[in-house]
């Protein structure tokens, strides 16, 4: 027992050894996000028909007739907080953590009115429906309050920062429901900023092989989207890619739009400030791929992925069960239905199309676009000539805005990439060198002879010397139980033998007398 536990110690010994010679700056270096300038511009629809596209009595199809209004522009930072290493497999665990300032406030259009989807009431008619009998007793008072299937007279600046006011269905789902539909427990519901809550927990792979792939984001495995038939390679989250890269490289990233792993596929030779690199876009397959895990179901579940025409992604099992459906800016490479009960749209490969510049030694991403739009998916209600006068819809997808997120790599970075390519090739530019002496910040793949010390002053190397410490000290802990125990274990047999030895010494008259005294 004693020799076995000392073995067990020795293992962790040697456990933790290994473990602390294997963390190095690159791997750490996922820890930290690529710096450069990050932006959000969207672009909203505006519904300009909205009287006739409710009209009961006009004839079917109702189409919708829609503008584009825009761009109103974000900045945006991102940051990863709370990294740690797992002891087991070495994977990067962190919060990825967004925040987004305006810098549309004084645009003339923020205020101005517009109709679009009512997400609110969409999402909290269905579910009375669902829980109630006669729903449309129910909710015959929010109608009477104006809700209904359109938001009127909305503006971007409460689509968008402000929110709008839903106290009413506030009230509601709190006093009968206060477990449900807690998305919309507010006094305000602000469509663009309940996108994608953050933080969002990412696992990561740093180990040589897999440098940067995703495991799974907020716990969910990823490895499963990859071996159930969905045809993509381990994805990364897009700021950087595997390098070597050539034309014929297969690469996929996950996409927070989509909530899945989306396809890239190689466009063009290019330059990015002098760098050599390659254009990757997404195939026109993109969303179908990244739907390939839907199920296919003969109404709309709030539980289930549900498969559409292709061109289309049902994104609500990752945004709080709204009723959204994710689609490339005014239904690029779509299915010609999207566009039945709709018009205004004009989708545009040189407009609309996403993108990476990607210098391909490193992988790193010096440039990208993505663009992807935002629709609802607008319900007509069971009972709706009870809930409403005049008023009928059909199913429709609806558009509510698009997004494009831009993200340019830092100038001091750009200079990094060029000195690396140097040293690498032998060769010189004419480019300017920056007066810079911070480390390299390139994310690069780590290998298995890396040896450069880890920074003492990373948040991450502090959290796992923290692990280390509380490690040792157990340890230690059980090494002076076991020495106790195996101090026992050596008086107790000493003891033993003794008592033995002392029996077999004593005279052979001694024991015949013992044994006459019990006769």
């Amino acid at each position: 027992l004693i020799i076995s536990a000392a073995a067990g110690i020795g293992k962790q010994y040697s456990e933790s050894d290994d473990f602390l010679r294997n963390i190095n700056e690159e791997r750490l270096a996922l820890c930290d996000v690529l710096p450069g300038e990050r932006s959000v511009h969207l672009y909203i629809f505006n519904l300009t028909n909205p009287a006739d596209f409710l009209n009961k009595t006009n004839p079917f199809p109702h189409i919708g007739s829609f503008e584009e209004i825009g761009p109103f522009s974000f900045k945006e930072t991102r940051s990863r907080e709370n990294c740690r290493v797992s002891m087991d497999d070495l994977y990067i665990n962190f919060d990825e953590v967004r925040q987004l300032s305006a810098e549309s406030s004084s645009n003339e259009n923020f205020d101005a009115p517009l109709s679009t989807a009512n997400i609110a009431f969409s999402r909290f008619g269905a579910f009375i429906h669902e829980e109630e009998n006669n729903a449309f007793l129910k909710l015959e008072d929010f109608v009477k309050n104006g809700e209904g299937y359109l938001r009127q007279n909305i503006s971007p600046r409460a689509l968008l920062t402000d929110g709008y006011n839903i106290s009413q269905i506030n009230t509601y789902l709190r006093e009968k429901f206060p477990n449900n539909l807690t998305v919309l427990q507010h006094d305000t519901f602000t469509p663009f900023m309940e996108l994608s809550t953050y933080p969002r927990k990412f696992t990561v792979r740093s180990d040589p092989e897999t440098f940067g792939q995703i495991h799974s984001v907020e716990e969910e495995n990823l490895d499963e989207h990859y071996s159930n038939g969905c045809n993509v390679a381990p994805a990364t989250d897009g700021s950087f890619f595997p390098g070597n890269i050539t034309k014929d490289t297969i690469l996929s990233f996950y996409s927070e739009d989509l909530c899945s792993v989306v396809p890239l596929v190689f466009q063009e030779v290019t330059t990015y400030k002098s760098i050599p690199a390659l254009k990757f876009v997404l195939p026109e397959n993109a969303l179908h791929i990244a739907a390939c895990d839907c199920k296919y179901s003969s109404g709309y579940s709030n539980n289930v992925k549900t498969c559409f025409p292709v061109g289309a992604v049902d994104v609500k099992t990752c945004q709080q069960n709204l009723p959204y459906i994710a689609s490339l800016p005014h239904f690029l490479n779509a299915d010609l239905i999207y566009r039945q009960n709709v018009s205004g749209m004009s989708a545009n490969n040189a407009l609309h199309q996403s993108y990476f510049i990607i210098e391909p030694v490193t992988g790193s991403v010096l440039e990208s676009s993505l663009k992807f739009q935002l629709n609802v998916n607008l319900v007509k209600f069971e009972d709706e000539s009870l809930m409403f006068t005049g008023v009928a819809i059909e199913d429709t997808v609806f558009p509510l805005f698009w997004t494009e997120k831009k993200f340019s790599v830092a100038a001091e970075t750009v200079q990094e990439i060029l000195r690396y390519l140097e040293e690498i090739s032998g060769t010189t530019t004419t480019t300017e060198r920056t007066s810079s002496t911070a480390a390299p910040t390139t994310t690069r793949r780590v290998d298995d002879t890396t040896t450069s010390p880890t920074p003492i002053s990373n948040p991450a190397f502090e959290a796992l010397k923290h692990q280390m410490n509380d490690l040792t000290w157990n340890i230690n802990k059980f090494s002076v139980l076991l020495t106790f125990i195996g101090l026992i274990f050596v008086m107790s047999s000493g003891a033993s033998i003794y008592f033995l030895l002392a029996l077999r010494n004593k005279p052979d008259n001694w024991t015949r007398g013992k044994r006459n005294a019990i006769c």
